[in-house]
């Protein structure tokens, strides 16, 4: 189902063109909105500064000194989650394919299997 008019936005982080070009212009043609960013720094700068976001859609190993996960740890959208905040917090959607992702490195400790 492809929404007619959409006014969400998505904001897709990944560090390799290819894929974040393809799923760029997948979410583009299905209505949305579509922000990008290479990396973790470019993606904490869209959080902090977008007047809004409704979904982060993240690679985990971005290739410089943060993670996917340290998308939403470190932009400050725990803060937004408030009852006093005005803009909700975005769902965030963590894609990775290599599957050897140790669970010491997974947000909830539990691993990828």
């Amino acid at each position: 189902m492809t929404p007619e008019h959409s006014t969400s936005t998505i904001l897709v982080v990944e560090d390799e063109a290819l894929p974040r070009l393809e799923l760029i212009d997948t979410l583009s043609c299905a209505g949305y909105e579509v922000l990008e960013a290479s990396n973790a720094h470019e993606a904490l700068g869209y959080l902090q500064h977008q007047r809004q976001i409704d979904v982060v859609i993240t690679d985990i190993q971005l290739g410089d000194d943060l993670t996917g996960w340290d998308v939403p740890r470190n932009s400050g959208l725990s803060a937004r989650i408030s009852p006093s905040s005005t803009r909700p917090a975005p769902a965030a959607i963590d894609v990775e394919a290599f599957p050897e992702v140790s669970s010491s490195e997974s947000p909830t400790g539990r691993g990828t299997s």
